[in-house]
């Protein structure tokens, strides 16, 4: 089939005025996963298709075989019934096989969207979960999601759609049009005289469609956040308050406007095309039927004859404007379905590297950066420049400095979320790029400063942080104790089983102090990490509950090295060094005793901050 119609230069001629698609890119893809999906369900439907495409034609050759009886019996001195009834039986039988054939193939066609839209929603999910961290910190990507998100609920299913009419309706023309050329091979060539333009334009105007649907997605992208911002608990209490509501609603409106004006203009256009099309397959179609007619009249055809061919000519014209609409819903199908497969595509975050090495269970010399630099994709400005930092095993070292000084990159390196732009960072001596990238995050534990509530049970908020111990009661509540959260969880209306969050029915709300606790928690149920990052580990703690944390911290922390990032002094003066960075670079390190000696860019903030809390 393929062969066939590119000897016809379909695919060329579909690029003439620019448009550059080939038909078939994406359409054997789009085939092999429905195959994949189910075998089984797409033979059923294949076969019930084919099926449904024998019967115009052959129902058509019936109507003309009892015409013709009907007619020659009236003619006659006795009416003759015997001949009538095994056609009309004839009739009957064909007429239930095809009802049959629809139902059946109506039914094969639900079962396979549906698991054909399971199959790609979960190929979505492991492609997102298989990503590198850079991706989601670039709108671009964003941008790229929604688009491929956009064609997973049904362009496989249109394709499946598409390709089960073009079947069906193929089917029907091949055999009609072998009926008609026994009358006048002619009138085949007039059916098909504005088929070429027709598909050239359709197809035109699907890029048109395509290219506008593609550079329309940013502004939906805004639409859906307006949309979420009035529809999220979270944002309520501000919009409430501040009166945003009708900004808000404002701003969704002018979005959906423009847009709307945009699709207008081209669905105008397109039905315009469509129309004066139509107006010219009505002319040919009516003018070559009242020839029929005349055929009929002057009795060079029979009465059957008549009614096979009015039959031949509604059933080719029906059909062949669906083979139209088919061919050109696939060329649009397969333009959007780059969108999908173009997301699918994408290269997944490494995860094991030519120089494999196992991931030591304790640590000996610990963590080293040697001249690290970094900066974010698609940014020429280095976060971080030249830094050299060692972290030992066992050791508690603190970080401080301004927003945007690069601390929390500095947690995206060592948990391998990025990899250095310039130098290298070594555990044990070894590059942390020859490690096994699962197993050595599997003993690096971290707590965000903008952590995740996940809206799921107490137990599970806090087994999440080691996935084997999920079903751990006493190391859930072991983490739990140490975080400050049991308190809290325990008491809750079915305690650790209680659903955290509303967004779902019976669900609990925590406050942002009470969440912190049990991502703390989540943090400490790691006991196997050699490291323990905390970002900001207490920043919505009241001071009672921080300070207890901390009255215990070396004890949470034993036998493993901690990274500590906190704006409270009170806090980062408990560790046994303290880094100071600016810009990107280390300006000071030691002790709190040692760099408050040193009376430099750390006792400046340790003073401005007492002085806050003195005032």
């Amino acid at each position: 089939m393929r062969n066939w119609l590119n000897k016809l230069n379909l695919n060329g001629w579909l690029n003439a005025g620019g448009l550059k698609v080939t038909v078939f890119d994406n359409l054997t893809r789009a085939l092999r996963l429905v195959w994949d999906t189910s075998p089984n369900f797409t033979l059923k439907l294949a076969g019930s298709t084919i099926l449904q495409g024998l019967i115009p034609a052959t129902l058509a050759w019936i109507i003309k075989l009892v015409v013709d009886e009907v007619v020659q019996g009236a003619n006659g001195p006795v009416p003759n019934l015997t001949k009538l009834l095994p056609l009309v039986g004839i009739g009957l039988a064909v007429g239930l096989i095809g009802a049959i054939a629809n139902s059946f193939g109506e039914f094969a066609q639900q079962q396979l969207r549906d698991l054909l839209g399971n199959r790609l929603n979960l190929q979505l999910m492991n492609k997102a979960a298989g990503l590198e961290l850079a991706y989601f910190e670039d709108p671009k990507f964003y941008d790229q999601l929604q688009r491929a998100r956009n064609e997973t609920g049904f362009r496989p299913i249109q394709v499946i759609q598409q390709l089960i009419a073009l079947a069906r309706q193929v089917t029907t023309i091949i055999t009609l049009a072998f009926l008609i050329l026994w009358f006048n091979w002619i009138l085949v060539i007039l059916l098909f005289l504005f088929a070429p333009l027709a598909l050239y334009l359709q197809a035109k105007y699907g890029r048109k469609s395509f290219d506008m649907s593609n550079w329309q997605v940013p502004q939906m992208r805004q639409m859906m956040y307006y949309q979420l911002l009035l529809t999220y608990d979270q944002p309520a209490k501000e919009i409430k308050l501040f009166g945003l509501a009708p900004f808000l609603i404002t701003r969704y409106q002018a979005l959906f406007t423009k847009l709307f004006n945009e699709n207008r203009t081209l669905a105008l256009r397109r039905s315009l095309t469509n129309g004066g099309l139509e107006i010219l397959s009505n002319t040919v179609y009516w003018g070559t039927y009242l020839w029929i007619i005349s055929q009929a009249v002057t009795r060079q055809i029979s009465v059957g004859d008549l009614t096979l061919y009015t039959a031949i000519f509604m059933q080719l014209q029906l059909a062949l404007s669906g083979v139209l609409a088919s061919l050109s819903g696939l060329y649009e199908a397969n333009l959007y379905l780059s969108n999908l497969f173009g997301f699918l595509d994408l290269p997944q975050a490494p995860t094991i590297y030519h120089r494999v090495k196992a991931v030591p269970t304790s640590i000996q010399t610990g963590f080293e950066l040697h001249n690290v630099s970094f900066s974010y994709p698609g940014s020429s400005a280095n976060v971080l420049e030249n830094v050299n930092l060692s972290i030992k095993p066992g050791e508690k070292l603190a970080v401080v400095g301004e927003n945007g000084a690069g601390k929390t990159t500095l947690v995206k390196l060592l948990t391998r979320l990025y990899d250095p732009t310039a130098g290298n960072i070594t555990l044990d001596g070894v590059d942390l790029q020859d490690y096994d990238l699962t197993s050595l995050r599997e003993r690096i534990s971290v707590v965000f400063q903008d952590f995740m509530c996940y809206y799921l049970p107490a137990r599970e908020n806090i087994g999440l942080g080691q996935i084997e111990g999920l079903n751990n009661d006493a190391l859930i509540i072991a983490a739990a104790q140490k975080s400050g959260a049991h308190p809290i969880l325990a008491g809750l209306p079915n305690g650790y089983n209680t659903l955290l969050g509303r967004w779902f029915e019976d669900g609990y709300q925590l406050s942002v102090g009470e969440w912190q606790k049990v991502a703390l928690a989540r943090a400490f149920m790691r006991e196997n990490a050699f490291l323990l990052v905390l970002d900001e580990p207490t920043a919505s703690l009241d001071a009672p509950t921080e300070y207890e944390i901390f009255q215990k911290f070396a004890t949470l922390v034993a036998n493993r090295s901690a990274l500590l990032i906190s704006h409270r002094f009170s806090t980062v003066r408990m560790a046994d060094r303290i880094v100071v960075l600016q810009r990107g670079r280390i300006i000071e390190e030691g002790t709190h005793e040692t760099l408050m000696a040193l009376d430099g860019t750390y006792t400046q903030f340790f003073n401005m901050q007492a002085q806050g809390y003195r005032t």
